[in-house]
């Protein structure tokens, strides 16, 4: 049965916030904010907007006092891996666990209760996370992310330039430009691919769930059956809250 709540849910991710407003467990509101815009002023503003009962939220950022000015004022929760989960966290270092992390498979928990999950949440860096169908949250892998790939090859190199973003891709490069840009985000997806491989071999059949900035080219070129979900974060924050109401 659903909750008679309202819940914000902030993401802070490197570059932008997203905010979610939840009620009845229905996200009812979602506004992104980017870095330099972002303020306890802002939050200020929102929160007096949709008088939440709960805040709750992650970040993958180092937060500025500031930050924490809100915090404080509103007893917003943040994400630890020492909340309540209703899945077992097989993660070695867990006080090193991204709080998106935590967030991502809590939501697929939610979502694909009884199935095998792996997220990829492609943003600054892409970083997979597999739970088992039996709850089990054994980790992932994280590497850098499409545009860190591409500013690296020039950043640490003397005459590789500093190619653009692009979804238009080929299999083969035919000028420095595209093969730039094909090893740089190309490449990543069939490093993905290869991951999921391994994976089913290992664990069976599973479902693949994108997020994260960059998730529409994920979905364009994976052959992998996949199911995006842009919100992901935010579904998973609000998740956490049900399990730590006191």
């Amino acid at each position: 049965m659903a909750r008679e709540k309202r819940v914000l849910a902030i993401d802070i991710g490197n570059t932008v916030r997203k905010l979610g407003l939840f009620h009845s467990d229905n996200l009812e509101t979602t506004i992104i904010v980017n870095e330099n815009e972002w303020s306890k002023e802002v939050v200020d503003n929102i929160v007096n907007k949709f008088n939440p009962d709960t805040i709750i939220f992650s970040s993958t950022s180092d937060l500025e006092e500031s930050d924490f000015t809100w915090i404080r004022r509103y007893g917003a929760w943040e994400v630890k891996s020492t909340l309540n989960f209703p899945f077992s966290i097989h993660y070695t270092t867990p006080q090193t666990l991204g709080q998106d992390r935590l967030a991502a498979v809590s939501a697929v928990f939610a979502l694909y209760n009884g199935k095998s999950v792996l997220v990829i949440d492609a943003g600054t860096c892409i970083t997979y996370d597999f739970i088992t169908a039996g709850g089990d949250y054994i980790g992932g892998n994280i590497t850098p992310g499409l545009y860190m790939r591409l500013k690296a090859m020039h950043q640490f190199t003397d005459r590789l330039p500093l190619v653009e973003y692009t979804d238009e891709l080929s299999l083969l490069g035919n000028s420095t430009k595209s093969a730039l840009q094909n090893g740089g985000i190309r490449m990543a997806i069939m490093e993905a691919e290869a991951f999921i491989r391994e994976l089913e071999v290992k664990y069976g059949e599973l479902k693949v769930i994108l997020t994260g900035g960059d998730h529409k080219i994920f979905a364009k070129y994976l052959k992998t059956k996949i199911f995006a979900h842009p919100d992901l974060i935010l579904f998973g924050l609000n998740e956490i809250s049900k399990y730590n109401e006191y």
